[in-house]
């Protein structure tokens, strides 16, 4: 697919949490989650010149008309707005499991989804600087585009020996893009029988992929050719900058590793 063909064909939903109610998280003050989300919307909408079609999608019920206060949209982008409300579930089922009901009812009730041939996932807080590099692996016949992080057993074993279920195979929720009609049909992931503990999204997707993988399905694509250079602040465990030396670090080596080991994580 050259580059009009992909930024025709690819929705940017952006993934959103402004009341985390009983979710915990390091950042729960909504007005300030509303902030750094109304940034990321207004870089797309007046900075970024990949996209062409965005989703933003709220769990929270959280009203959005200061959010799209004062937003401008320059270049005349398609913009939807969703308003859910299906963040209220219990605290030990984490906040993975919000973000996959959120993406599964965005799916029923998103025009620009249902007239899309695909959906790439981001966190709503975050900004891709290189979306080209890693949306250009698109091709006919793509169903699935992520980055997969599997080696993790070497971690477990050489650096984690005493706790080992410190780190688990998943698959990077951050940025990752499906077919929207294969995401509809292939990817339940048990949520309507989860009743108990943690529901781990990153693991899930990992373990689903994995199958697929298994049973010989193509068009899945397990790593970006390069690391995702992310911008913005984490705000789950800790208010990580991604803009930080360590992170342009991080990247840069990634970039070799990913060139010289493709399943080697840093």
């Amino acid at each position: 697919m050259n580059i009009d063909e992909v930024r025709d064909s690819v929705v940017l939903m952006l993934t959103a949490s402004i009341d985390t109610k009983n979710v915990w998280s390091i950042l729960r003050d909504p007005k300030e989650r509303q902030r750094q989300y109304k940034d990321t919307l207004r870089h797309y909408l007046e900075k970024d010149t990949f996209f062409r079609k965005i989703l933003f999608v709220e769990n929270s019920g959280w009203p959005l008309d200061e959010l799209k206060k004062d937003l401008e949209n320059p270049t005349g982008k398609e913009i939807e707005y969703l308003s859910l409300d299906c963040n209220d579930f219990p605290n030990k089922f984490t906040k993975g499991y919000g973000e996959f009901v959120m993406m599964r009812q965005a799916l029923d009730r998103s025009e620009l989804l249902a007239n899309s041939k695909y959906f790439a996932k981001l966190t709503g807080r975050l900004t891709l600087k290189n979306p080209k590099k890693i949306l250009l692996n698109l091709a006919p016949g793509s169903i699935v585009l992520c980055d997969f992080k599997g080696m993790v057993k070497f971690k477990k074993t050489v650096f984690f020996k005493k706790h080992p279920d410190t780190f688990r195979d998943h698959c990077d929720t951050r940025f990752i893009v499906f077919e929207t009609d294969f995401f509809r049909r292939e990817f339940e992931l048990g949520l309507s029988q989860h009743s108990e503990g943690p529901f781990y999204v990153e693991t899930r997707f990992y373990d689903r992929i994995k199958d697929l993988l298994d049973q010989g399905r193509g068009g899945i694509h397990t790593r970006f050719p390069v690391e995702p250079r992310f911008s913005g602040v984490s705000g789950h465990f800790s208010t990580f900058s991604y803009s930080g030396l360590r992170e342009r670090f991080r990247c840069r080596v990634g970039d070799i590793l990913r060139k010289i080991f493709p399943r080697l994580y840093f």
